[in-house]
């Protein structure tokens, strides 16, 4: 069954971008060339300063939701969860590794359907909705994949300019200028033409957060955005994730095992355990659970269980 084209739609003014206006005619002239002062491009906040960190109203209207749902392939990974994202919101999705978190997020996305329930998305359905609704509904989010999915043959300009060029109808010169803003707000100004080769680890989960965030997401979700780094690259990560909020107004969803991360970041986490949601709330309330799961986790306490019993090994001598 082929995929039906997204419709093409203009996104929200920009952060520091003046909205664009109709193409000029051919051979109009513009108003610098009539002799108007050229206006200078505006600066984003966040260029020059760390975005401050702000929880989100008790009362922000709720924009997903899931409501019993069911997880897996061949049989459940995760059954009948309940959770809730509100507007302005930052929550971690946590747990150990195999537990269903990338999967429940491949379903939030529409890319895995789920066994049972439903999920909710700016109050819509998402798996109840036609192809042009569920397009919609996307077009309003981004992601940014755990591998960063950027295109090898394409240089970094083109990667993030990408959703721009297929899904709205912009001037080219805004969409280079939007694309300029976006790398100086994830930290790679002036690395328009870097072929994503030639970039290190760090500089691609920043590539892959500025094509996630390029049309203005009001919801998104990341996929272990720091993994693999270095606890300066990834405090830089998460710097960028808290920028996205203060200056774009968006709210996320992020998984990961980063402990220092969720707590520089997350109003609130989600932790998943034998195929449920074992504990939720904020982070301080996680670290002080009883739960020998939640506690573990925390506090980074091995599991016995999960001890290797195989014959010891012999000594060289």
């Amino acid at each position: 069954m082929t995929q039906p084209t997204p419709h093409r739609t203009e996104p929200r003014a920009p952060v520091g971008l003046p909205a664009p206006s109709a193409p000029a005619r051919p051979g109009a002239r513009s108003e610098a060339q009539r002799g108007a002062p050229a206006a200078s491009t505006p600066a984003l906040p966040s260029e020059t300063s760390a975005a401050p960190r702000r929880a989100p109203a008790a009362d922000a209207e709720v924009i997903l939701e899931c409501r019993d749902l069911s997880v897996g392939y061949d049989k459940p990974i995760l059954e009948h969860i309940n959770l809730s994202v509100r507007r302005g919101e930052i929550v971690a999705l946590l747990g150990g590794s195999g537990c269903g978190k990338s999967t429940l997020l491949r379903a939030i996305i529409g890319l895995q359907p789920p066994l049972a329930g439903e999920i909710l998305v700016f109050g819509q359905s998402m798996y109840g909705a036609s192809p042009d609704e569920r397009n919609a509904l996307l077009r309003r989010t981004g992601t940014a994949f755990q591998q960063d999915a950027l295109f090898g043959s394409m240089t970094l300009e083109d990667n993030i300019a990408l959703p721009l060029r297929e899904l709205t109808k912009l001037p080219g010169a805004v969409i280079c200028e939007m694309v300029r803003m976006r790398l100086a707000l994830v930290g790679l100004a002036g690395m328009a033409h870097r072929m994503p080769t030639a970039m290190s680890g760090g500089q691609r989960k920043r590539a892959a957060l500025a094509r996630a965030s390029i049309l203005d997401p009001e919801l998104m979700f990341c996929d272990e955005p720091s993994a693999g780094l270095d606890p300066v690259i990834a405090a830089g990560i998460d710097e960028t994730l808290m920028k996205f909020r203060a200056t774009l107004g968006a709210s996320l969803v992020v998984v990961t095992h980063e402990l220092e991360s969720m707590r520089a970041i997350a109003d609130r986490a989600v932790m998943f355990a034998h195929g449920k949601i074992l504990a939720e709330g904020t982070i301080d309330e996680l670290s002080s659970s009883d739960d020998p799961d939640v506690h573990g986790f925390f506090h980074r306490v091995a599991d016995p269980a999960a001890a290797t019993t195989g014959a010891a090994i012999p000594s060289a001598s």
